[in-house]
């Protein structure tokens, strides 16, 4: 229930938000001009699909039925899980996906617009993100790490990152 619960007041309310402004501005940009309407007339088409998709599945979450129906099923699985002496003493995974929810919560927007780049739909930002964070990475001691960029493509990898040469 918890991961429905927040496909239905968090991600789903937040992704219209994005398709609606991202159709209101195709659609001004499309009013311009013949040549813009004619460039925008795809990506229109998908974002008002998205919208209608998300209008669906936004219904199917917010009937109480089904909604009801849901957590009886979830309650009758945390019955079994409890009764099962397999599991005594164990930790109560319905409260560690609560916990869990609360931290995806905090973090959602952030994560969502400027990391997934839902916000910013653009070459332009990620070359922005990603010279930000070169900067950053390159006067701090996590940038020897593995998972980070080895000192032997440092100069080539940052030349290309800041030389500008990819605006």
């Amino acid at each position: 229930m918890a991961q429905l619960e927040f496909l239905r007041d968090v991600d789903y309310p937040t992704r219209m938000e994005i398709y609606k402004s991202t159709d209101a501005a195709l659609k001004n940009f499309s009013s311009q001009s013949e040549e813009n309407a004619r460039i925008a007339k795809e990506d229109i088409f998908g974002i008002e699909n998205n919208i209608k998709r998300f209008i669906g599945y936004q219904e199917g979450l917010h009937d109480i039925q089904t909604m009801d129906l849901k957590a009886a099923d979830e309650q009758r699985l945390q019955a079994s899980y409890k009764a099962n002496p397999k599991n005594a003493g164990a930790p109560d995974p319905w409260q560690e996906i609560a916990n869990a929810r609360t931290v995806e919560c905090s973090i959602y927007k952030p994560l969502t617009l400027v990391e997934r780049m839902r916000g910013f739909n653009s070459d332009l930002a990620q070359i922005a993100r990603t010279r930000v964070r070169v900067t950053e990475d390159k006067d701090q001691a996590e940038w020897r790490a593995p998972a980070r960029i080895s000192d032997s493509s440092l100069p080539s990898g940052t030349a290309l990152v800041l030389d500008g040469s990819d605006l």
